[in-house]
This record gives C-alpha cells, sequence and structure tokens, in this order.
C-alpha cells in the first residue's frame, strides 16, 4: 500500500516538474554575470543587466539550479552557448506574464499586456544606437503588437503607432493623409522582415518602406486578413471575399510560378493568411539567396491549407483550428480548445515541446521556435531562438 502511494505521489509530482522548468527568453539579471563552459565550470565571459539570453535547458548541480541559454559573445557578435547560475536570470515566466497578445520575429518576440503596456524578449540589433524609438517598456495603451525586423511595433487605440528599432514607419506614426488631406488612422498592422503592412480604417492598405508609403489597396477594399512578406515575393498577402489576393508594387511580380498561383487561387472561404518563407541550408546558401515561399491559409470552419507539400500532408485531418503561424519549414495551428498542433519539413523543431501544451489562447512562430500564450496570460515556448551577428 505505501508503494502504491508513493507512486501515486511521483505521478502527481511528475507533471508539475516538467511544467515548472520553462524554456524561452530571458534576461539578465545583473551586471557582471558569469557565463560558464558547464554549472559551476570555467568562465567563458561575462555579461550585463538586461541583455538577451535564450533558456534551452536546466540542470541541478553543486547545490545550485543551472540554465543553459544561447546567448552572445561579450562583442555582440558571435552568438555562444554557456551556462548560468539560475539565479542570475529574470526567466519567461516572469518576464511575460498577464499576456494577451504575440507577435514574433525571426529570433524575437514583443507581447502586449492586459493593460496595454508591451514586454519584448529576444535579440538585440548589436548597435543599439540604431534601435530607434521608445522601447517596449514605455508603451501605453497599446491594443496590437507585431514584430519585423529587428523592430517591434505597437498600435495604439488612437490609431497612431510606436515603434522600437530600425524598420518601419517613425515612432508616433498617427496614420496616412487621404485624398482630402484628412488624417486616416491605423485600424491593423502586420510586419515581416523589412516589409510593414498597415490597413487604415478606411480600409486602404499601404506598404511602408522607411518614409514612403504605397497605397496597396485603396480605401473600402474590405480586407479581412492580411500578412507582409519578405518583399523578394511581393509586399503580402490580403484576404479579400474568402480569397487570397497577391500585394505587390506596380514594378514588382509576385514571386511564384503559375502553378502556385492557380493552386491558391482554388483556396476558398479563406478568413486567415499566412506569408512565410523556408530558409536555404544555412551550409549553402544565404537568406538573401531566397529560399521557398511559404503560404498557409485558415479557412472561417477552421480547415488549412497550405502550400508546401509535407504542410498539406500534414494538416489534412486537422480540424477545428482557429489561429496558424509559421516558422522556418513548420506551421502551427491553435485548437478551439487550446491544443497546438505542427506541420511541415521542419516540425520537428517545435514538436516535442509542444505536444504537452493546454488552455493556449494565441501563438506566433519565430524562425525556430513557437511561443504559446496560456489561459492565464503567461508564456510557454518551444524550439529554441539561435542567435545571430546581422
Amino acid at each position: 500500500m505505501k508503494r502504491l502511494v508513493s507512486l501515486l505521489l511521483f505521478a502527481c509530482l511528475l507533471p508539475v516538474s516538467v511544467l515548472a522548468f520553462q524554456k524561452g527568453f530571458g534576461e539578465y539579471r545583473m551586471d557582471h554575470v558569469n557565463v560558464r563552459k558547464s554549472p559551476g565550470g570555467d568562465i567563458l565571459f561575462q555579461k550585463q543587466q538586461g541583455e538577451e539570453v535564450y533558456i534551452l535547458e536546466e540542470k541541478s548541480q553543486g547545490g545550485h539550479l543551472w540554465y543553459k541559454v544561447n546567448t552572445y559573445d561579450p562583442a555582440r557578435v558571435n552568438p555562444r552557448v554557456g551556462w548560468v547560475r539560475a539565479d542570475m536570470i529574470i526567466p519567461p515566466d516572469t518576464l511575460f506574464q498577464n499576456i494577451v497578445q504575440i507577435d514574433a520575429g525571426s529570433e524575437h518576440l514583443i507581447a502586449l499586456r492586459r493593460d496595454g503596456t508591451a514586454v519584448y524578449g529576444g535579440q538585440q540589433h548589436k548597435y543599439p544606437d540604431m534601435l530607434q524609438g521608445t522601447r517596449p517598456e514605455g508603451w501605453q495603451d497599446i491594443q496590437q503588437v507585431a514584430a519585423g525586423f529587428f523592430s517591434v511595433y505597437g498600435l495604439r487605440r488612437d490609431g497612431s503607432l510606436v515603434r522600437w528599432g530600425i524598420r518601419g514607419p517613425a515612432e508616433g506614426t498617427k496614420g496616412v493623409q487621404d485624398a482630402q488631406g484628412r488624417l486616416v488612422p491605423f485600424a491593423a498592422m502586420d510586419g515581416q522582415n523589412d516589409t510593414f503592412l498597415g490597413l487604415m480604417q478606411d480600409g486602404s492598405l499601404y506598404l511602408f518602406t522607411g518614409n514612403q508609403l504605397t497605397m496597396l489597396l485603396p480605401p473600402g477594399s474590405q480586407v479581412r486578413h492580411f500578412a507582409a512578406w519578405w518583399e523578394i515575393y511581393g509586399a503580402g498577402l490580403a484576404v479579400i471575399d474568402g480569397r487570397i489576393h497577391g500585394l505587390t508594387r506596380s514594378h514588382e511580380a509576385l514571386f511564384l510560378t503559375g502553378n502556385l498561383q492557380a493552386k491558391i487561387a482554388t483556396w476558398k472561404d479563406v478568413a486567415q493568411v499566412v506569408a512565410g518563407y523556408r530558409l536555404p541550408a544555412r551550409e549553402s546558401a544565404s537568406q538573401e539567396e531566397g529560399g521557398a515561399p511559404l503560404i498557409a491559409a485558415l479557412t472561417k470552419v477552421g480547415k488549412v491549407y497550405a502550400l508546401d507539400d509535407a504542410m498539406a500532408r500534414d494538416t489534412l485531418g486537422w480540424t477545428g483550428i482557429q489561429k496558424i503561424d509559421s516558422g522556418d519549414g513548420f506551421l502551427a495551428g491553435l485548437t478551439q480548445d487550446g491544443r497546438v498542433l505542427c506541420a511541415g519539413e521542419n516540425k520537428h523543431k517545435i514538436a516535442a515541446d509542444i505536444a504537452p501544451w493546454q488552455n493556449i489562447v494565441d501563438i506566433a512562430c519565430g524562425d525556430d521556435f513557437c511561443a504559446g500564450v496560456t489561459q492565464d496570460g503567461r508564456l510557454l515556448f518551444a524550439g529554441e531562438a539561435s542567435f545571430s551577428h546581422h
């Protein structure tokens, strides 16, 4: 009987111990933190308060809890993996609380709190003076957040924007002028890499490139959903009347073959579209040389379409999906009952980590990670963020 009780206690405690460790974005808690080769081992270098880490795993040794982390060397040039005492790091379950919405870039994330403030996690640019605008910790009255290339954005309730980073509209952009010279505020936004799209309150859709504006769709366009894209493929995609439309400047063509465009044209009753890309093999090509375009769509009844063959096979039996997002070669789908599914050639990057997730209300994916917002406003992380030296 005692053995049975012990086994039951162990079974009850096991899920708690698994859930107690949460990988993901954190920050150094103080200056001169030692990053070591192994728990309690030789010192590699020191890091300063507020600099970012991505926690990969934990280990108890020498009476201390240690985190294995992705971080930078002191010059912020080369990514490094090392071990840091857990009490020297602000973990994600402390940083990210009372969250209601998230969006992710390649290796970073912006999260919106219930009180209209925001919190940032992930890679910062190695040239801090290029991070223009107010840090997210100073944002107020935000209703939506979005992420781009070393940039994060906040849409205020008055329809104006704030930005921290090096790309996109200037901080404090209040809107665009219509044909009569009246200011039209923002209604929604999306960013990806160097592309930023703004849907205005009159239904027009604009591409913002630095100080230049390009109207992609006129007022009254009835855009249901839209997604910014890497501009090698086009400015983005928009959902109008349940169909997907490519968004391009007048001088460029959508980077899709006729067969691919014909396939997308058969998709109907679309409610959400995802525009991403599959990076080329890192050992053989650079991101600038392109990759494979990734397009997926969610229908009004929770069915998923995917341009990629592996994703299309994996999502064939998916039902009851309420949101999708993509990373490098994988697709994540949030179900109506709060679980997260994954599909695609690179689904292994997140599959094991997301399997136990429950009560998820929002998701966002970077290149190699996925984050989920729980009902009680915490963030869970799957995969990892490998900082690089752009």
